[in-house]
């Protein structure tokens, strides 16, 4: 539940973060390495995720549709409830 609107993580070194809850938005994270992170319910809306690594990454209940989003590694990233410029995604809720 952390705020980091507006934060400026170029390159950062993310993997395994819980940023379940927080607030991103606006945020830099530009060709970060998020892979295997928590992002459960984060608000990231016009943050710029341009060459991001999200990889196994937790994307249940994120609404990807106003973020910032070009060469994004989404492989064997969760998708539940996730909100994308297609609509809703949910391929990986358990049933």
């Amino acid at each position: 539940n952390a705020n980091l609107s507006n934060a400026k993580m170029i390159w950062g070194k993310l993997m395994g973060a819980n940023l379940s809850g927080a607030n991103l938005s606006g945020a830099d994270l530009c060709k970060a390495d998020l892979r295997g992170a928590k992002l459960i319910g984060a608000k990231i809306s016009g943050a710029n995720l341009d060459e991001t690594n999200l990889s196994e990454a937790n994307l249940t209940r994120l609404d990807l549709s106003k973020a910032i989003l070009s060469n994004v590694n989404f492989i064997d990233a969760i998708f539940c409830r996730t909100i994308t410029s297609r609509g809703e995604d949910n391929s990986d809720c358990p049933t």
